[in-house]
């Protein structure tokens, strides 16, 4: 589930943090309208959450359940 979603000025790439459930995630797996650039799973005071970096021209909002197609 999506908790929250971030634009880098310059990157083209959407950033989206939240808590991943299900099957294992890779580079390159398509989403729902998205593909994964990039992943990073967080430690410390974030642990359980994970950032993927996706190239989408889908929009995709807190609140949203992202599958793999």
């Amino acid at each position: 589930m999506v908790e929250r979603t971030d634009r880098i000025s310059g990157r083209a790439w959407l950033f989206v943090t939240g808590i991943l459930e299900g099957d294992p995630l890779h580079v390159g797996d398509e989403l729902t309208g998205a593909v994964i650039r990039a992943i990073e799973f967080h430690s410390g005071s974030g642990a359980g959450k994970t950032t993927i970096a996706v190239d989408t021209a889908a929009a995709i909002h807190a609140g949203d359940v992202l599958t793999l197609n």
